[in-house]
């Protein structure tokens, strides 16, 4: 059916009005999704998760550390653990978070952080020898512990803390590379997961987590 002519501005009136009518409703909802600390959309959105009841992670494993001692889950009972999962042929990632955490160890009081132990668990195990996490983390704070072990140990415990990650090899032919999940899993003295950090967090995010929790 043809438009009359004399009421195609009308339309377009209507039609722009509807528009900005959608427009200042979205805006509105998007300021009120952000002043509101309880919004479902500011926690699908924010980089730091807090207060995660019901979530259970970890378990018992058997890994070895950068210092060719042979650790368990249990080694770090009682006390409060920042985890990282990744590996060091990483170009990118996980230099970026070791970074940022040095910076905020450093900037903390070592009293405070005394107690805090921070475990980089290798998820490239083939090439992650005990020796090359040792050479790699010296780079980074003194406190960080890297751990490796058999790829049957290292998929053990990724599973327990549901990482994932998957060997990707180029086209070129070059070595390959891994890609995995990215998280920061802190655990208080009691064992129980308080927070989680996905990649893109601030050093005011983690500083905030360990001040709050140690």
């Amino acid at each position: 059916m043809a438009i009359d002519k004399k009421k195609r501005p009308i339309i377009i009136l209507y039609a722009v009005v509807l528009v900005l009518l959608a427009v200042f409703v979205l805006s509105a909802e998007y300021v009120f999704d952000n002043d509101n600390p309880n919004s479902s959309k500011q926690a699908e959105t924010s980089s730091m998760v807090e207060g995660i009841a019901g979530l259970k992670l970890g378990g018992e494993y058997e890994l070895m550390s950068h210092d060719g001692v042979m650790v368990t889950n249990a080694t770090y009972h009682d006390k409060p653990r920042l985890m990282f999962f990744g590996f060091t042929y990483c170009p990118d990632i996980c230099p970026t978070e070791l970074a940022m955490i040095t910076r905020v160890l450093n900037d903390m009081d070592e009293e405070k952080t005394e107690d805090l132990k921070v475990l980089f668990v290798s998820v490239d195990p083939e090439r992650d020898t005990p020796e090359q996490l040792k050479e790699y983390l010296s780079l980074f704070h003194p406190k960080i512990e890297g751990l490796t072990g058999s790829e049957e140990q290292v998929e053990h415990v990724k599973n327990l803390f549901k990482v994932y990650s998957s060997k990707v090899f180029p086209e070129d032919g070059n070595d390959y590379t891994v890609d995995h999940s990215a998280f920061l899993y802190f655990f208080d003295a009691d064992n129980q997961l308080v927070a989680m950090l996905k990649h893109g967090a601030t050093e005011k995010d983690l500083k905030s987590v360990l001040s709050k929790h140690l």
